[in-house]
């Protein structure tokens, strides 16, 4: 799956989560800084006898303890994908990077994490 690859893509590159990827949700009580990973689309097309492209949409959340720390995270994660995507031949692009999610008030004068968004669209050859 897409996902699982994407994951090690993030983990191996080192950044600030370490191992601390995730498809989808992440616990509540996890350490941070974070990074979750969503495929929003997947579709496959071939022409032909052309080999077959598959494109995803991949939304990248980035969450940490503050605004700068989230951005940069976001920012070396979305890198990790785009290198790895073209080591394997395919490409990825930003459609969106590293924007800010408004940020959420907590109970009394607690501070929610920090999460930065970036969407990207992946183009990999398959079989």
């Amino acid at each position: 799956m897409i996902e699982s690859t994407v994951v090690g893509w993030i983990v191996a590159g080192a950044t600030t989560a370490g191992n601390r990827v995730s498809v989808g949700a992440r616990l509540q009580s996890a350490a941070l800084p974070a990074v979750t990973i969503d495929m929003t689309t997947g579709l496959r097309a071939s022409l032909g006898t052309t080999s077959t492209l598959h494109r995803y949409s991949l939304v990248i959340n980035a969450i940490a303890i503050d605004m700068a720390s989230a951005q940069s995270l976001a920012e070396a994660a979305a890198g990790y994908v785009k290198i790895n995507a073209v080591a394997g031949g395919g490409t990825a692009y930003d459609v969106n990077f590293a924007a800010i999610q408004e940020p959420t008030p907590g109970e009394g004068d607690e501070m929610e994490p920090a999460i930065a968004v970036a969407e990207l669209e992946i183009l990999y050859p398959g079989n």
